[in-house]
């Protein structure tokens, strides 16, 4: 499978009025109407820089959030981490910014998971590559339901038959479960969210140290 049909399959994936597709919607208060099409070209250039480095160990967090990859399409990484993604990757074309105000430092999870990274970037991906919330008016994030993670296991699947990782370190019990049918070796860490940090971090560091 190309890079192009792994983004087409996102894209497909319906949104829901607690469910944000950041490949095919968008919020007016954050941003214009392009800002889909952005974060798709985002991600197209991500996965091309990753084909070009073919990373052996994926990172498999559990699903986006919406102060970093929900505004910026990119796993993991939010306004801030845009620059820094794009010079470790050693990237000439850079990544664009799909939202009007472009400071805002990311969720806690991902700058977490950005502190214990190697400098050699793994493959960075969600197990559900939208951001599931609750209602109106605080958009918190929630666990996603079956059928949301029913929905992300083809384009898993197929992007782990394009990179074929070795190994996969499982950041959460969803991404877990979304990992196993991938057939390969799969370490489980504690998610950094809700008290976990210093379980994540230490399992973190015995992972690069194996």
């Amino acid at each position: 499978m190309t890079v192009a049909a792994i983004i087409t399959l996102l894209e497909q994936i319906e949104g829901s009025d607690r469910l944000f597709n950041p490949y095919r919607d968008h919020d007016p208060a954050l941003e214009s109407a392009d800002a889909p099409e952005i974060r798709r070209a985002n991600l197209t250039l991500y996965l091309q820089a990753m084909q070009v480095r073919r990373p052996r160990v994926m990172w498999l967090a559990e699903a986006m959030s919406r102060r970093g990859a929900r505004r910026t399409g990119l796993p993991l990484t939010g306004d801030r981490m845009l620059l820094p993604l794009a010079t470790r990757l050693k990237m000439v074309v850079p990544f664009r910014h799909p939202t009007a105000q472009h400071d805002d430092p990311g969720s806690v999870t991902a700058r977490a998971i950005w502190e214990a990274m190697p400098d050699d970037v793994p493959l960075l991906w969600n197990a559900v590559m939208q951001v599931p919330h609750r209602s109106a008016p605080d958009y918190a994030i929630r666990t996603p339901s079956a059928p949301e993670i029913r929905a992300n296991l083809a384009v898993l699947a197929a992007l782990a038959a394009m990179f074929a990782p070795q190994k996969i370190l499982c950041i959460g019990r969803v991404a877990e479960r979304c990992a196993q049918p991938v057939g390969v070796s799969l370490t489980y860490v504690r998610h950094p969210a809700q008290g976990g940090l210093s379980a994540f971090r230490e399992g973190c560091t015995t992972f690069l140290s194996s």
